[in-house]
């Protein structure tokens, strides 16, 4: 997750600081990824709890 992270942080560096005649047209960029990258983010967090939840279920009922 932390993979994730610095990844689409990097894009909005990229994304930011790219050379661009439209101002307007960089902030929309900027607003999309960083929706897009905290959402994304979001998601793949509960996905992880929710596996480990089942995992940790899972090993518990086959050692009792």
């Amino acid at each position: 997750m932390v993979y994730l992270q610095i990844l689409c942080h990097l894009i909005l560096i990229l994304v930011v600081f790219k050379p661009s005649k439209n101002y307007a047209r960089g902030l929309i960029n900027y607003t999309y990824l960083t929706t897009f990258c905290t959402t994304t983010y979001y998601l793949i967090t509960v996905y992880f709890v929710i596996l480990s939840l089942i995992r940790g279920n899972v090993a518990n009922h086959r050692y009792q």
